[in-house]
């Protein structure tokens, strides 16, 4: 539900959104787009900057719009990964910290979203890449810390 409110539903209300606060139908910007539109502005702004005589600005906006297309994606399945890490991490701990480490795991979430948005700003990460980088990362993590807890479960010493 969180993909279909992400690639169908935001966009169309925030649509609506400006329409009403400006009281006319106003031209949709990259948050008002739904996937398909995002998906074909993304290969049209890439065509332009393969024929562009000014790639430095066609590659910021595909940049931008690539990150917008792949969070799309990588938003709705945040929840996923992070239930993925406090699941790695329930065994060891208590209710009351397990639910302060899922506070500060969304929180740390975001971070790498805003970190996301300033390395794709400044041109040291690509869109798609800065996108699902906080997914990739909590999957690193949980991997570790199953692993981590399966190793002192089994009575191997810890390294």
């Amino acid at each position: 539900m969180s993909f279909a409110a992400m690639g169908w539903g935001a966009p169309l209300a925030n649509q609506e959104f400006r329409t009403t606060l400006a009281g006319s139908v106003q031209p949709k910007g990259s948050a008002e787009l739904t996937l398909g539109e995002l998906r074909s502005r993304r290969s049209h702004l890439s065509a332009m900057l393969r024929e562009s005589l000014s790639p430095q600005l066609a590659y910021i906006y595909f940049e931008r719009t690539d990150l917008r297309y792949h969070r799309r994606y990588a938003l709705p399945s945040a929840s996923l990964v992070v239930v993925l890490l406090l699941l790695a991490r329930s065994r060891t701990t208590n209710r009351l910290l397990l639910a302060s480490q899922g506070a500060i795991a969304c929180a740390l979430y975001f971070v790498l979203l805003v970190a996301g948005d300033v390395a794709t700003r400044d041109g040291w990460l690509s869109g798609g890449v800065a996108a699902w980088l906080p997914n990739v990362l909590f999957v690193l993590a949980a991997t570790a810390l199953s692993l981590r807890s399966r190793i002192v479960a089994n009575g191997v010493q810890e390294v």
